[in-house]
């Protein structure tokens, strides 16, 4: 009796999603991957990257689809944050310039010395990229307000556009794709807008009717098998108190518990296709509309 093939599960995410994050393998906490491929029985590929953005987490999901063409594939992805920005597509050579201001990354250098040597290492590109857009601007005749719309809700839209291009990429290819938020995905480090602009932000709906019509936010949100846009994993995590506890320092990644809540979560997702209740809160100035 020839043997049952198993059902293959790619998955891809940041350090929330990464079983290799160094902070996991030194205390062995199985990440949620691990846990729900085993508890469905599925093969797994897990090319989540501490770190990475949206764009890289596309097309590490889309070179392991090609790279196992003719398996029975199943993609789970929990999408990174929205100023993780990529320029190119090669995974191994691809790393995340941050667009955050100064004071937020000073923040997360702080947290820890293995942050503090990643956010040292590509300050240079963030700074420069900064002044790249700075520049890029300055050849409009955008009021600062403007400018800081403009960037804020180009931020969100490519990030949508990289979730519309993998749901689009599997559904031609029949194949099951889920998908959710590792963090609010209309929250940007609104510091930066400040820091660069010197401008209060405008909160009114008008100004960021693009991003509530464009296509491919709406083509995410629409679909059944995303979470939702108001929901994301960081909130759960932190209101349920899962944070790991390393060293009586509170390192913002969920703890062994943490990754079973998910496993369980994304579970009961796939089982029942009813979406969470939203868990992202109103305090962001700049998208208290969308709530």
């Amino acid at each position: 009796m020839a043997e049952e093939i198993k059902k293959l599960l790619i998955t891809g995410g940041d350090s929330y999603t990464a079983q290799n994050y160094p902070v996991y393998q030194e205390l062995e906490i199985i990440s949620w991957p691990e846990l729900l491929a085993k508890r469905k029985g599925y093969d797994l590929i897990n090319t989540a990257r501490s770190g990475c953005s949206n764009r890289h987490i596309l097309n590490s999901v889309m070179d392991a689809v090609i790279e196992n063409e003719g398996r029975e594939i199943i993609v789970i992805v929990s999408w990174s944050e929205v100023y993780r920005l990529s320029f190119i597509d090669d995974t191994d050579l691809d790393q995340a310039v941050f667009l955050i201001s100064e004071k937020e990354s000073n923040k997360r250098c702080s947290m820890s010395k293995m942050l503090a040597m990643f956010f040292d290492r590509i300050d240079t590109t963030r700074k420069e990229y900064i002044k790249h857009i700075l520049w890029n601007q300055s050849k409009t005749n955008q009021t600062d307000v403007e400018k800081m719309i403009s960037l804020n809700s180009k931020l969100i839209t490519q990030s949508f556009k990289a979730m519309w291009m993998l749901q689009d990429f599997c559904k031609n290819r029949g194949i099951m794709f889920y998908h959710l938020n590792t963090f609010d995905p209309l929250s940007s480090d609104f510091l930066l807008s400040k820091e660069i602009y010197s401008s209060e932000v405008d909160t009114s709906e008008e100004s960021f009717k693009s991003v509530l019509e464009n296509k491919y936010f709406q083509y995410v949100q629409h679909n059944v098998n995303y979470m939702g846009y108001n929901y994301c994993l960081y909130n759960d995590i932190e209101n349920n108190k899962l944070f790991i506890d390393y060293g009586n320092v509170i390192n913002l990644h969920p703890n062994q518990k943490g990754h079973n809540f998910i496993a369980t979560k994304i579970n009961n997702f796939l089982e029942n296709n009813t979406r969470p209740s939203p868990n992202t809160t109103d305090d962001k100035d700049l998208y208290r509309f969308f709530k």
